[in-house]
Parts: C-alpha cells; sequence; structure tokens
C-alpha cells in the first residue's frame, strides 16, 4: 500500500498534506462569510464538510502510519525505559488525536450521507463505526498503554 516510500516518509507527506488542506480550509472559511444567498450558502457549508473531511482522512492517514511505527517499536522490547517512555507518549498522543478526529467524523456523518461510502474499494460505514473507533481510542487509551507503561516497570 505504500510502494517504494518509507513509512516515515508517507506519514510525513500525509501531514503534510493535512497542514496545507488547514490553510485552504481557513480561507474557504473566509469566503463563508460573504454574503450569499441561501442556497449557495447551504452548497458552501457542504462542499466544506467534503473538504473538512478530506482533511480528516489525511491527518488520520499519518496517524495509523505513526501509531502502527511506534507500537511495533514498543512491542520489539528493543528500547531504553526513556525511549519506551517516550514511544507511549506519542502513542497516547496519536490516539487522543484520533479521538478527536472520530468524534468530527461522526457529527460529519451524521449531518451528511455521503459520508459512508468509499466507492473505489466498494465499501460503506455508518456513523455507529465512528462510535467504535472512539471506543477503541479509548481502549488503548484507558487499558493498553498503561498496561504498556507497567510492563516494564515490574
Amino acid at each position: 500500500w505504500k510502494a517504494v516510500y518509507p513509512l516515515d516518509v508517507m506519514a510525513s507527506q500525509f501531514e503534510k498534506m493535512f497542514t496545507g488542506w488547514q490553510d485552504g480550509l481557513g480561507s474557504f472559511k473566509k469566503i463563508m462569510d460573504n454574503k450569499m444567498s441561501n442556497d449557495q450558502q447551504q452548497n458552501a457549508e457542504n462542499d466544506y464538510r467534503i473538504a473538512e473531511a478530506a482533511g480528516l482522512y489525511f491527518k488520520s492517514t499519518a496517524n495509523q502510519i505513526r501509531f502502527t511505527m511506534a507500537r511495533n517499536k514498543l512491542l520489539a522490547g528493543q528500547s531504553s525505559a526513556a525511549e519506551r517512555e517516550e514511544i507511549i507518549k506519542s502513542l497516547k498522543n496519536i490516539a487522543e488525536d484520533e479521538l478527536a478526529i472520530a468524534k468530527r467524523f461522526f457529527t460529519l456523518a451524521r449531518a451528511d450521507s455521503r459520508f459512508g461510502w468509499e466507492a473505489s474499494n466498494h465499501y460503506n460505514y455508518l456513523p455507529f463505526d465512528f462510535i467504535e473507533k472512539a471506543i477503541d481510542c479509548d481502549y488503548i487509551l484507558n487499558e493498553w498503554l498503561p498496561k504498556q507503561a507497567e510492563s516494564k516497570k515490574m
């Protein structure tokens, strides 16, 4: 899925896309402050939701790559105590970010049924899937990571 790109480069590229996309969303938001007809305003809000979702996909993809890299390093068991602590902190930050993304996507998917069909791979998801993702993130934050942190202290 990553072709010739090293994982770190792939994650970095998605992070760059997200950052640039956020700049574009800021410009989009400013334009939405202009006086528009009700139809134009509704169309702009619909387009903004799509643009926001695209940015969240970029960020989430980068997060998932970084999470997998950090998790694999943690589970390899070859890190010093200080490195292990940094890895766990990084995993916590990513899981917290993914929890926020899941919550936002839940809201977006409830507002617009187009978020739920992924045409190129022929699958769909529902707002409930974002609840499941939030539960998964909660598990990582409150069950799995504390166990990982404790496992090397004993």
